[in-house]
């Protein structure tokens, strides 16, 4: 439940603390790997829909994108760096949950926490640009974590 529960920022921060092979690293790389399948699964468009907070988070983030790629020039002089940008901006806002409500038209029987730590664990998986760099970092020194831990030495 890391991803829920911490900040980019505060991730990048415990690892930095903890080490590498520590435990909170190889289940935030865990987290990270399970999350960035069913992500990659949901933004497939695939055709079972459920209302679920991770399916309403996804399908708000393409209104999102097809928003911004109406109003916006979508050329070789940034436009694929700047909608991204914007869309972690607009993630990022703190009535973020109030409008992914009104995009679906319901309450759906989600709590406001629930869909909060859905937004926090989309946004470090998918859309944070620094989420690239730590999942890259963990993964790459994860060999020396698997290989102490198969020696029988402790992660921490």
């Amino acid at each position: 439940m890391y991803l829920e529960t911490y900040s980019m920022e505060e991730l990048m921060e415990l690892i930095e603390e903890q080490g590498y092979c520590s435990v909170e690293a190889v289940e935030i790389l865990k987290e990270m790997e399970q999350a960035k399948k069913e992500y990659d699964f949901l933004l497939r468009d695939c055709e079972e829909k459920a209302w679920k907070t991770d399916q309403v988070v996804v399908d708000y983030y393409r209104h999102l994108l097809e928003e911004l790629r109406k109003s916006l020039p979508y050329d070789a002089m940034g436009g694929q760096y700047t909608i991204p940008i914007l869309v972690l901006q607009e993630f990022r806002k703190p009535d973020i949950v109030e409008k992914i409500r009104d995009f679906i038209g319901c309450q759906a029987g989600f709590s406001d926490h629930a869909l909060l730590q859905e937004i926090q664990k989309f946004m470090t998986v998918h859309l944070d640009p620094q989420g690239i760099i730590l999942y890259m970092d963990v993964l790459g020194n994860q060999p020396a974590a698997r290989n102490v831990y198969k020696q029988g030495g402790q992660m921490w």
